[in-house]
């Protein structure tokens, strides 16, 4: 799955910097399926996502990275945060905030997995690629 959501992070990059154009957290995830599982979402990255949304997250990146290095951190303080899912057989992106896709997760939904049509009730945001 990691190949997948590579080739993804780049679109969602561009689309982020051309379209949307506003700071934000982001996690992307890619579905081969009709449905998303839940369970793709590490806990650690939910964690850190509701802490950008609802609180103050700061976060180090590692001396040891390869590459350039942009600068040594960030902080967010009650900012956008999103899991952007990209439906592969809709050639579909949603932009769910990390908030909505919680809340639905352990209130409303009632399978392991998210659908495409809950994906679009949820997200703030539909692109369909090319």
């Amino acid at each position: 799955m990691q190949k997948r959501e590579s080739k993804f992070v780049p679109v969602f990059q561009s689309w982020l910097k051309n379209v949307y154009k506003k700071t934000c957290a982001w996690e992307t995830k890619v579905s081969t399926e009709d449905s998303w599982p839940y369970s793709r979402l590490e806990e650690h990255q939910e964690t850190a996502l509701l802490a950008v949304a609802n609180g103050t997250f700061s976060y180090k990146i590692s001396d040891e990275s390869i590459g350039f290095k942009p600068f040594d951190g960030f902080c967010y303080d009650h900012s956008p945060a999103y899991v952007a899912i990209l439906y592969e057989k809709s050639n579909t992106f949603y932009v769910i905030p990390i908030n909505n896709l919680v809340f639905y997760r352990y209130h409303r939904a009632k399978r392991k997995s998210l659908t495409e049509l809950e994906t679009k009730e949820i997200s703030i945001k539909q692109v369909k690629l090319k």
